[in-house]
């Protein structure tokens, strides 16, 4: 599946370069597409947690796969990646693809809740079905 770009060319220099340096991109031959990054929408991809299945507001569906840098309470992630997820087949693709966390999410298919955020592995949720993790009598087994 080949994911919706989010920057297009320039439409002032066309990604020329030379000497000297565009001030509608500052330099950088693109620019955002239309309606990017956010596409109407109030959530971002910085907003959510991965291992979460989100439609963008491209309309596109994938995984969210990692945050770079990692999401924590002081920083927020500059790119996320993502497995996108065919239409009509559901199947994840197995190249991670990096987006910009200030995309727009349209809406969250599966939700996945953070139990401990003072874990080492704060981006992890409970497994139900890991007996470590099971709970009898109000306590862990």
């Amino acid at each position: 599946m080949i994911p919706v770009p989010v920057y297009v060319l320039c439409a002032v220099c066309l990604a020329a370069g030379g000497w000297v340096r565009c001030r509608a991109c500052d330099g950088l031959g693109r620019q955002w597409a239309p309606g990017a990054p956010a596409y109407g929408c109030t959530i971002t991809l910085a907003d959510r947690v991965p291992g979460e299945i989100v439609t963008l507001g491209t309309g596109q569906r994938a995984k969210i796969l990692w945050h770079q840098p990692r999401k924590t309470k002081k920083v927020t992630p500059e790119t996320t990646f993502l497995g996108f997820i065919a239409e009509f087949t559901d199947e994840e693709s197995l190249d991670p693809v990096p987006y910009p966390s200030c995309v727009g999410v349209l809406s969250v298919d599966f939700t996945r809740v953070t139990v401990d955020h003072g874990a080492h592995d704060g981006e992890r949720a409970e497994d139900l079905s890991d007996p470590v993790q099971r709970h009898a009598a109000g306590m862990l087994i």
